[in-house]
């Protein structure tokens, strides 16, 4: 134990210190976050195992999947370095639950074989994961993310006792807690890898900035990371994170991730200190409550919270018409979920740093009463729309019409969860006879299942397209990017496609 303990410690040290040699003989050269973490996945990895191309295998897997009705394998052009393994059921829990990230890096030799024995093992247990191997050999070249520790066990369980694949395993990345060379993270909407790779980065110029690299260290960058954790709780802190993710859960994570990084760099913890960890961050109580803190201070760094609250309901109205602005107010009143709100003119960044209690003041202000009803929301669009009115001109909207109900459906997912989860959603319905993908809100996904039959969803989906002059040729899944190119078009959707 004590040999893993200074070797991980080790590998850590030298690895800072190799940055911030780097650094010293390149002064012109840019440390950043991108630099640090290509040098970070690679780091230990043998150099005939980096030029190997893992992509090759990627039809294969796809091809001994494809009649596993409890495992779905893609590569598609947005992911296009990465072969997604999932199970059917996860596509929900991606998206509302904390993940257990596993890292299980693997040779180049080992990695098809052993990858065949993990899904085999984890479509026979049932395990819902979602999961990527990547096209290079790389410390995180396989990740697996399941939902609760017990799964997690049983993979890591599998895997120590399986004497092919621990052969094949190559040392994970020392910044983070590992048991028998597989890594272990809990990151949110985020990433692990890059956000340590981010902290290195900023150490690194810190360093350089005082002349100081000759000085890097272990031991000086736990100082630096503790005051960074120091620096996080409070406002200044928050204002840093405010940069660089925008959104509060985000923002949550990041300081999340900076604990258990903090907790890592210490030699003596190991996956009994994870496990801690993810039980307290995965604690929904106390996640809300932080995030919840956290839009509370940034909103009132801005001068005027009603301001801000009058231009997303404005912004949105003049765009989108009242029926929206009120479905945009409600579900952000109900879920904290601010994507029905236009992210024209900052509206939509702006507004999810306002907390239920902020606008809770602003309504008091104008209705003299709180909101309890969607009836009430839209008594207080207009009177948002009739105050502004008096000084501005209130463009003429006209309602959203939509042509049927897979129109309004994937509106309302894409409003909800943006573009790529949309495609996802329709691929889903075509390929496995499911509208499981599309979003509950506003009814979408049972308006989905009592008035369209889901085999006739691309049929609707051809014929909406040749019909306002799309050349399908490009065949499927291709077109189903058209179809979304053709939503945006007719809806005046400004969604850029993320994942």
């Amino acid at each position: 134990m004590v040999n893993l303990i200074m070797n991980r410690t080790q590998r850590m040290d030298n690895f800072l210190k190799y940055i911030a040699s780097i650094a010293y003989y390149n002064p012109n050269l840019l440390i950043n976050e991108n630099m640090v973490y290509h040098q970070l996945i690679f780091y230990d990895i043998d150099e005939k195992d980096r030029d190997d191309n893992l992509n090759r295998y990627f039809p294969y897997w796809i091809d001994r999947y494809k009649f596993n009705n409890n495992i779905d394998v893609k590569n598609t052009k947005d992911w296009r370095y990465f072969c997604q393994f999932n199970n059917d059921s996860s596509i929900e829990n991606h998206f509302t639950n904390d993940a257990i990230k596993m890292y299980i890096p693997l040779k180049a030799d080992y990695i098809y074989d052993s990858a065949n024995q993990i899904f085999d093992f984890l479509s026979k247990e049932n395990i819902v994961h979602s999961s990527k191997i990547g096209s290079k050999v790389r410390m995180d070249d396989l990740v697996i993310r399941v939902y609760n520790l017990a799964d997690a066990q049983k993979i890591q369980k599998f895997i120590i006792e399986n004497e092919y694949i621990k052969q094949g395993l190559v040392k994970p990345n020392p910044f983070a807690l590992s048991d028998n060379l597989i890594a272990y993270a809990s990151d949110g909407l985020i990433s692990y890898n890059s956000e340590v790779s981010r902290h290195i980065s900023d150490y690194i110029n810190e360093l350089k900035r005082n002349n100081t690299l000759g000085y890097a260290s272990i031991d000086s960058f736990v100082t630096y990371i503790n005051t960074k954790k120091d620096l996080y709780r409070t406002g200044a802190g928050i204002d840093e994170l405010k940069n660089i993710h925008k959104n509060p859960k985000k923002i949550t994570n990041a300081i999340e991730v900076l604990d258990l990084i903090s907790i890592a760099l210490d030699g003596n913890k190991n996956i009994i200190d994870y496990i801690e960890h993810y039980n307290k961050v995965s604690n929904v109580n106390n996640k809300l409550e932080q995030t919840e803190n956290i839009k509370k201070y940034i909103a009132e760094s801005y001068k005027n919270k009603i301001e801000i609250f009058y231009n997303a309901i404005m912004t949105t109205y003049e765009k989108y018409g009242k029926t929206q602005t009120v479905k945009a107010l409600c579900l952000y009143l109900t879920e904290g979920n601010a994507n029905g709100f236009t992210s024209s003119n900052n509206a939509r960044n702006n507004i999810s740093m306002l907390t239920n209690k902020d606008i809770d003041e602003i309504c008091n202000k104008v209705l003299e009463k709180t909101l309890n009803s969607e009836k009430e929301v839209m008594e207080l669009i207009n009177n948002v729309v009739m105050s502004k009115s008096d000084t501005e001109e209130i463009p003429l909207v006209q309602e959203i019409q939509f042509n049927n109900y897979l129109e309004k459906s994937c509106y309302d997912t894409i409003m909800v969860y943006g573009i790529i989860q949309t495609i996802e959603a329709i691929r889903y319905a075509i390929e496995k006879n499911s509208y499981n993908a599309f979003t509950r809100q506003n009814d979408a996904r049972k308006n989905l299942k009592e008035n369209i039959a889901v085999e006739n969803i691309n049929s609707i989906i051809i014929q909406t397209l040749t019909t306002s002059g799309y050349d399908i040729t490009c065949g499927y899944p291709d077109y189903i990017n058209l179809y979304m190119n053709y939503m945006c078009n007719m809806y005046g959707i400004d969604e850029t496609p993320k994942r």
